[in-house]
């Protein structure tokens, strides 16, 4: 589970850093962090685990859904700064 846990982030990583505009990425987050997404599926599921188990995959799954939860945030004040910027300079051309 940890391993499924390590390739979502992965993925996720990957995909955030090459959307290009805000849509894309709130897809994205849904995606990977909705309701229905699997991550927060597997953390759901951690309260069904042996004990030892269940601290460590826990442990991962919420690390994950940090990093991703601080990528997005990042990357979503990277792309509207972005999208500021061709406004001003369509405006500014006119």
């Amino acid at each position: 589970m940890i391993e499924r846990i390590e390739q979502l982030r992965a993925q996720a990583e990957g995909e955030i850093a090459k959307a290009d505009t805000s849509e894309a990425l709130e897809g994205l987050r849904v995606g990977y962090l909705g309701r229905k997404a699997e991550l927060p599926q597997l953390l759901r599921g951690v309260a069904e685990l042996e004990s030892a188990e269940r601290v460590a995959v826990g442990k991962a799954a919420n690390q994950a859904r940090a990093v991703l939860e601080a990528l997005i945030e990042a990357r979503a004040v990277q792309l509207g700064t972005a999208e500021l910027e061709r406004v001003w300079r369509r405006t500014a051309s006119t």
